[in-house]
């Protein structure tokens, strides 16, 4: 009898010490609704956010340990990672810094030195990220209230946007009820519908690889960089909230029903279910710590509870011990070194070696992706062998974890400075040195030579170039050379004469030759031959649609609407049907032999993957099966030399209008109908042969007008040496970008993958 009552009293004291599956504790009540919940990096403290401030928790004494009063509701909440700062973000657009050891205000961001709406902040070791509604991220060091630097993407037509917390600038836009994934301003992935998700419980992970999207009561768990479908998880009811732990693979999510879930992403599988029904009100919020074993959340009615794997104290009555009472050892504590100790300095081209150790038995990983970084995992080695992309400060922090859980990380801080890189000849005129290492540059008898060369300095040092051994009547004024051999230059036996000229160009500390040869060509003197009377032929050769004369009302642009300008006569003319084509361009290159025009600018940019002409031993040839394809990368010569060539000119910017707007003052050149894919190619990945959508062409038969790419015209009226084009593009986005009055100014010398043109003549009137 004694004996089971000794076992039942054990039993008894075990089951209040032993860990509870379905265990919740209660650390405030908060009597206030509760915004949003926050676990620090070290899982200690736990952020909540009320109608009027932000209240800190320790989660191992399980009491509120200091509260943030603020004027404002509180927004959002960033924790340095080192546990030492935590920003608040609160309606009005102000960023409160925070000493949470010395329990005091560093300083204060205000929304007039940001100018636009707050989106997104976060920590990383480097300072706070604090990111805007238009895709521009802002680094601010701890202390300062002016950003260190600015990324700027202005999405000006952005309804909703989130950052990933990482130091890489990238985000989610949401846009017409489409989700699009963007880099800085590069487009990953677009065309995901976004009508019923909640953009405030959209979540990331960690690593910034994946994202969750949250329908009603379905969570998409999606790859960052590409889109796809990762995990579908299907609840019975609506979710209120999902976050993904810092350990791998690992999320936690809470549904109306007040049953949280623990999920391994990996195996698509829930691991644990947690059904509060003795919760009596319905759960809100939710955060998770670290390895997603443990979670706070709060409940509609403000009271913040811990849940998952925690431990209620014991209530059992302490007994003196007769015995000497054995502690129990204190854990060792998990500390990361590396080895050599900071600071870490090296240069492009040279390899560092950082050795990094545990305290204790651990698996340590590299947290940060850099390129040209290689971590082996066995030794636990990390390499780094940078780049010139990678001249500055870098952030790298390794993550080590323990079997049973527990976790740690190191940051560490590494320049890598530059070093002088002798400067390197990258273009001689139309030649391109990489491929032609010793270029012949080629002139006849009385014409004029006028070559254009260009280097790189990898270092961004100014360069200054020479020439040796030119003709005594040519000239090389800067990185230039001009010259006009006369028609006795070579003599009448011989066909031609090469020159040798050796072109040098320097950094100033560092110097690069060039060989190069000028071949000239005998020919004999053209003698002056009379003008013979010829008469013009003035019908619309083919592919081309007569324009009548008119009286016509030019638009304005404006902000909200377009609005009626000032009333101009245009004369009769004739319009290309279609933009001009890879093929027809081809017959002009062939026909002018260079890709400069006289005076020594390029026409087009045959580098650009987006340009799909290239150079061969015979001359110039389209790619297969983009004949039909508008050309793209011409600069505004470019297409100017062509119309030339072809006996014709550029459109005006007046008559541009006047066949897309006509007098009826249309929106669009179909008329007022809004833009969507069968009446133009636009939100699109490139161009599409000439004429592809018919509905979309104007009430003459005149095609892509909106759309596909966009077309240089001789602008009416531009400030400085600013060209303009028209039309929008295949890359256009917001359906404003391909009205008949929009208006993009370019440089005349750019060549840009969505810009293209077409011709037009004058008639006799």
């Amino acid at each position: 009898m004694h004996r089971i009552l000794v076992l039942f009293l054990f039993l008894c004291f075990f089951t209040v010490m032993e860990f509870e599956a379905d265990s919740q504790i209660l650390i405030d009540g908060t009597r206030q609704k509760v915004h949003g919940l926050y676990y620090s990096a070290d899982d200690e403290i736990i952020a909540a956010t009320t109608s009027s401030g932000v209240n800190l928790y320790n989660t191992k004494k399980r009491k509120r340990i200091f509260a943030i009063r603020l004027p404002d509701v509180s927004k959002q909440v960033a924790f340095e990672v080192k546990r030492h700062w935590i920003a608040v973000l609160v309606s009005t657009g102000t960023i409160h810094v925070w000493d949470i050891q010395g329990q005091k205000k560093v300083f204060t961001i205000q929304a007039e030195q940001i100018k636009k709406e707050i989106a997104d902040i976060w920590f990383i070791s480097s300072g706070l990220y604090v990111g805007l509604i238009d895709g521009t991220l802002l680094k601010f060091n701890i202390g300062q209230t002016k950003p260190k630097q600015v990324i700027g993407a202005n999405y000006s037509y952005v309804t909703e946007l989130r950052f990933i917390p990482t130091s890489k600038h990238q985000f989610v836009i949401r846009h017409n009820n489409k989700i699009s994934f963007h880099s800085f301003r590069k487009t990953l992935w677009e065309g995901i519908n976004g009508s019923d998700v909640n953009m405030n419980m959209m979540a990331f992970s960690p690593l910034g690889d994946q994202m969750a999207l949250v329908r009603n009561n379905i969570v998409e768990v999606r790859d960052c960089q590409t889109g796809d479908m990762r995990n579908l998880m299907e609840y019975d009811d609506k979710i209120v909230s999902f976050c993904f732990a810092r350990q791998p693979n690992v999320a936690v999510s809470a549904s109306s029903d007040n049953t949280i879930q623990v999920w391994n992403l990996s195996a698509n599988r829930i691991t644990k279910t947690y059904r509060y029904k003795q919760v009596n009100s319905p759960i809100q919020n939710l955060a998770c710590a670290g390895n997603g074993k443990q979670f706070a959340f709060a409940t509609a009615e403000g009271k913040i509870w811990l849940g998952g794997e925690v431990r209620r104290r014991s209530i059992a009555k302490q007994v003196k011990p007769k015995k000497t009472q054995v502690l129990a050892k204190k854990p060792k504590r998990l500390v990361l070194k590396a080895t050599p100790l900071p600071p870490y300095v090296v240069a492009v081209g040279e390899t560092i070696e950082i050795q990094v150790d545990c305290s204790i038995s651990a698996m340590i990983r590299l947290f940060t992706p850099i390129d040209n970084t290689n971590f082996d995992s066995n030794r636990n080695l990390f390499r780094w062998t940078p780049d010139f992309s990678q001249i500055g400060e870098k952030n790298i922090r390794f993550l080590a974890e323990t079997k049973d859980g527990r976790s740690t990380s190191l940051d560490l801080d590494i320049e890598v400075q530059s070093i002088n890189v002798a400067p390197v000849f990258t273009q001689i005129g139309a030649f391109m040195v990489r491929e032609v290492p010793t270029p012949k540059l080629t002139v006849n008898e009385g014409e004029v030579l006028d070559t254009k060369v260009q280097a790189y300095d990898r270092n961004g040092d100014p360069l200054t170039y020479t020439a040796t051994d030119l003709p005594s009547d040519a000239q090389f004024d800067k990185n230039r050379i001009r010259w006009e051999p006369s028609f006795d230059f070579v003599s009448t036996e011989d066909l031609k004469t090469e020159i040798p000229v050796t072109l040098t160009v320097s950094d100033g500390e560092l110097d690069t030759k060039l060989p190069i040869t000028i071949v000239v060509f005998n020919i004999e003197q053209p003698e002056e031959q009379p003008a013979e009377n010829t008469q013009v032929d003035l019908r619309p050769p083919d592919q081309m649609i007569r324009v009548p004369e008119s009286n016509f009302v030019i638009g304005i642009d404006s902000d909200i609407s377009e609005k009626s300008g000032n009333t101009v006569f245009t004369l009769a003319f004739d319009v290309d049907r279609f933009e001009v084509t890879n093929a027809e361009y081809v017959s002009f290159l062939n026909s002018y032999q260079r890709v400069v025009d006289t005076d020594g600018r390029v026409l087009i940019s045959l580098d650009s993957q987006a340009t799909k002409i290239e150079k061969t031993s015979n001359g110039y040839q389209v790619q297969s099966v983009f004949e039909r394809h508008p050309v793209v990368g011409v600069s505004w010569y470019g297409a100017q030399t062509y119309a030339e060539w072809a006996g014709k000119r550029l459109l005006t910017e007046t008559e541009w209008e006047w066949i897309a707007r006509g007098n009826n003052q249309r929106l669009f050149p179909w008329g007022n109908q809004p833009p969507d894919r069968n009446l133009l190619n636009y939100r699109s990945k490139a161009p599409v042969p000439v004429g592809s959508y018919p509905r979309g062409a104007n009430p003459l038969g005149i095609h892509d007008l909106a759309g596909n790419v966009a077309e240089w015209v001789t602008p009416k009226k531009v400030p400085g040496k600013a060209k303009i084009v028209r039309g929008g593009s295949w890359k256009s986005l917001n359906p404003r970008s391909v009205r008949t009055t929009a208006r993009f100014p370019l440089l005349p010398d750019q060549m840009i993958s969505w810009v293209g043109f077409r011709c037009a003549r004058d008639i006799e009137n």
